[in-house]
């Protein structure tokens, strides 16, 4: 799976046809397939992140605003984060269909520093993904490599 992830349905599709001994593109049919298989089973055999709703809640809680920003089609990102309960705790979901470019493009996250009426020194990224850490970069704004790590930021110090 490493180096299959991380840009998207399409690229994953391609990537894996490759590695399967595929020559060129997938072709039409086959992401077609592809699409209706991922979105019927989009959050039925993955899992959040451990620690993660209990993350959200308490961010919530502090008043921080918090968001989503993936390179996942808005219909499979909102399957996902329903199917496991997150929807309810984001004040923004910006998804790969959304913007003109998806991550490691700051595109995303830009949005969130506009809608927010913030600046990207007050922006943190929770992700440890090169796609994470790279969008972190270019979008000028502090990584953190979890939730949990994220949530312990907006404690206060004891």
């Amino acid at each position: 799976m490493r180096g299959l992830l991380g840009h998207g349905a399409r690229e994953l599709l391609r990537r894996a046809y490759r590695r399967a001994g595929g020559e060129g593109a997938p072709d039409a049919k086959m992401l077609r397939s592809f699409e209706w298989h991922y979105a019927v089973h989009s959050g039925r055999r993955s899992r959040p992140l451990p620690q993660a709703p209990e993350s959200l809640r308490a961010l919530r809680s502090l008043g921080v605003a918090t968001a989503v920003v993936t390179n996942k089609e808005t219909r499979f990102a909102a399957a996902v984060l329903h199917a496991h309960g997150l929807w309810g705790f984001l004040d923004a979901v910006v998804c790969g269909d959304m913007v003109q470019q998806g991550k490691p493009d700051p595109l995303g996250v830009e949005h969130c520093v506009a809608r927010f009426r913030t600046t990207p020194r007050r922006v943190l990224l929770a992700g440890e993904s090169e796609i994470d850490v790279a969008t972190a970069c270019n979008a000028g704004v502090s990584l953190c490599p979890s939730i949990e790590a994220a949530t312990r930021h907006f404690l206060p110090r004891s």
